[in-house]
């Protein structure tokens, strides 16, 4: 993947980071497919890691490589500790951040308990 934020500073990276943070949390949809952070795509992703390249995908995701490549910036930051654990380098660590903020806003389970506290 290609690096996308190289010509920002520190600060500058981890704003955008909590920025993008934000619209999960808030269940937004911004930057997934429908506009929807349940989508099935995401469940299954979620579930197993899959993705089936057609609907969505990690190659295909513009919301997940910039979150991605922020999170990895987030991992090796030494000064932002309390948000590493919103930090989602796999596709399947995203999905599953993303339908966890679904669930908690529409009130509904996607995901086994066990998966959707991880």
């Amino acid at each position: 993947m290609k690096e996308r934020f190289s010509t920002l500073g520190k600060p500058e990276k981890e704003l955008l980071f909590e920025a993008l943070l934000c619209c999960i949390r808030a269940n937004s949809g911004v930057g997934f497919r429908g506009y929807d952070q349940g989508h099935g795509v995401y469940v299954r992703g979620a579930r197993a890691g899959d993705d089936d390249g057609r609907e969505d995908g990690p190659e295909m995701n513009l919301f997940y490589q910039m979150y991605r490549e922020l999170s990895l910036h987030m991992v090796d930051s030494d000064s932002v500790s309390g948000m590493r654990k919103y930090c989602a380098v796999t596709w399947q660590e995203f999905c599953r951040l993303a339908t966890k903020y679904h669930e908690a806003r529409n009130g509904k389970q996607l995901l086994p308990q066990a998966h959707a506290e991880e």
